[in-house]
């Protein structure tokens, strides 16, 4: 239970701010054909920094199959022990 609580309210709203913002801040970095300052530099910053709005929907993504998982644990308590003999 403690799983689904967490997940609900610390996982998944955490993960949505962070793709709310984190896309507009790779989208910046492309309207401005960002690049590394040092020489021999990464070229595309961008690709870079989409990976972080990307990467936190992934594990939103994963946070609602542990929800399910959770809950399905819950209403079918059949599945805890046989869990527990493998």
């Amino acid at each position: 239970m403690i799983d689904i609580l967490g997940t609900l309210f610390f996982l998944l709203p955490f993960c949505l701010l962070v793709v709310y913002f984190g896309i507009d801040f790779a989208k910046e970095s492309y309207a401005l054909g960002e690049t590394s300052g040092d020489p021999g530099g990464l070229p595309y910053r961008w690709i870079i920094k989409a990976m972080i709005p990307l990467s936190f929907t992934f594990m939103a993504i994963s946070g609602v199959g542990l929800i399910i998982h959770s809950l399905n644990k819950v209403f079918n308590p059949r599945l805890m022990h046989a869990d527990q003999t493998k």
